[in-house]
């Protein structure tokens, strides 16, 4: 994937009961640019699957899904949250930072 055919993706609209869309969308995007720059073999898909979710697929060069990244909400505030190995024994990750999260794509 091309860093460049993220920025064909849009900014949900939803109810503002849901929260502001941006932060969660610039999180996302903000991580698939740098794991598309360290990891060109990705192939990353937004999916905006229900008013107030966003989640970013993830799958591996021969179109097996790797996982999912989301954001969630915990008490020290916005998170990504990376749920992988789909087809074997799902794991299930937290991180605040970039660098954190892509250690699980080596």
């Amino acid at each position: 994937m091309d860093i460049d055919e993220l920025s064909s993706w849009v900014i949900p609209s939803w109810h503002p009961d849901f929260g502001d869309p941006k932060i969660e969308f610039t999180m996302l995007v903000n991580f698939c640019r740098e794991l598309i720059s360290n990891h060109r073999d990705y192939k990353l898909k937004l999916d905006t699957f229900e008013e107030g979710y966003m989640n970013v697929e993830i799958y591996r060069s021969n179109d097996e899904k790797f996982g999912e990244l989301v954001i969630v909400e915990l008490d020290d505030g916005k998170v990504y949250g990376l749920f992988y190995d789909m087809d074997d024994d799902e794991k299930e990750v937290y991180f605040s930072s970039i660098k954190d999260g892509l250690k699980y794509f080596q």
